[in-house]
């Protein structure tokens, strides 16, 4: 007997509901049940880095090409500023949470963890 090589899974219903309230899913199912999968290539991306970032500073990009509910990825990262050395991943936390996407903006709260103000660049994606 062969063993069917083909990988199978499933996202979680409250998945699924998230993703449509959200924006567009980037996975669904078919009638079959079977998944099928959709990506599209980034219409932008962008990088913001600004020194002296205390945990919870909002980082805004006014301007953005971008609609309300449009589905963009944020990350973050420490950065060597003004030196110019590049992002680094240091003993801070550092990461985005609430990302909202409204008409031309992308809102988006940096979580550093740290004491200190850092040095800190936010990546957009969409």
């Amino acid at each position: 007997m062969r063993k069917d090589s083909r990988v199978r899974w499933a996202l979680p219903a409250t998945l699924l509901l998230a993703a449509a309230v959200a924006g567009p899913a980037i996975a669904s199912a078919d009638s079959s049940g079977a998944p099928a999968q959709t990506s599209t290539a980034a219409t932008f991306a962008q990088t913001q880095c600004r020194g002296g970032v205390t945990d919870g500073a909002l980082f805004n990009w006014y301007g953005a090409p971008v609609v309300a509910g449009q589905a963009v990825v944020t990350s973050a990262a420490e950065a060597n500023l003004p030196s110019g050395g590049g992002e680094f991943i240091g003993d801070a936390h550092v990461y985005t949470e609430s990302v909202a996407v409204v008409d031309n903006a992308v809102l988006a709260r940096v979580h550093t963890g740290w004491g200190l103000p850092l040095n800190v660049c936010v990546h957009y994606v969409g």
